[in-house]
């Protein structure tokens, strides 16, 4: 099976990717910040600022895939020299669709478009950082009929999309030789560990997220809390 055969799928699970560390509005300004009175809302916040770069990261990892197979295929100049680079082991035809990375695009993409219905119920009440703004509305339909915090199943969907993705066997990530060098390995562990505790400081943040909303909208909040129960999985979390 030709490397080529993987371009499509590199670009929907990075799109997917994109859309789930892409805020739908502008930041919040200052005096809509709320104080960072725990360790999971500094976080937040911090990634809130500097996602950008979480985007970059991604982008770059298919950049680099597409380049490699695009020059393994010699359609780029300079294809040895650049198949140096980005192939060292030189085993291009290792870059293969498996199960495993089917799964991790349709979770990713899966992912993103609940993220997108999210973005679009909340409209400019969805935010990276936990506040509520002027004339804020419970929103309670679409997704949020169904689950509370639907954007963080879609945020976890593509978590776990990602993982299968870049993990199974086939991957530029597995296949290039980047992990056979320390600089690699450092860097590849440090990006996993920034995603894998910004996965769980979101999940940590819905008991908070809760607690403001029944503190903001009271007896609106608590109907819908018992009319939707569950916070990311419908009848079992």
């Amino acid at each position: 099976m030709s490397p080529l055969i993987r371009l499509p799928f590199i670009f929907a699970t990075t799109y997917g990717a994109t859309v789930s560390f892409t805020n739908p509005n502008p930041s919040i300004t200052e005096s809509e910040r709320r104080p960072h009175d725990s360790k999971t809302t500094w976080y937040t916040y911090m990634m809130a600022k500097y996602v950008g770069y979480i985007r970059g990261t991604y982008w770059l990892a298919a950049a680099a895939e597409i380049t490699a197979i695009l020059a393994a295929e010699g359609y780029l100049p300079f294809s040895n020299r650049i198949l140096n680079i980005l192939m060292p082991r030189g085993f291009i035809n290792d870059l293969r669709l498996t199960p495993l990375s089917l799964i991790g695009t349709l979770l990713t993409i899966a992912g993103g478009w609940l993220r997108l219905k999210c973005f679009r119920a909340l409209g400019e009440f969805f935010t990276f950082e936990i506040t509520v703004r002027d004339n804020h509305k419970l929103v309670t339909s679409g997704p949020y009929g169904v689950v509370r915090h639907p954007s963080y199943t879609g945020f976890v969907m593509i978590f776990i999309g990602l993982c299968c993705w870049y993990g199974s066997s086939g991957s530029w990530i597995r296949e290039s030789g980047i992990l056979d060098s320390v600089v690699g390995k450092v860097f590849i562990g440090a990006f996993t560990a920034v995603v894998v505790k910004l996965m769980v400081s979101l999940l940590q943040r819905m008991p908070e997220e809760d607690r403001l909303m029944r503190a903001s909208f009271g007896s609106e909040w608590e109907e819908w809390a018992r009319r939707v129960p569950y916070w990311l999985i419908p009848g079992i979390y």
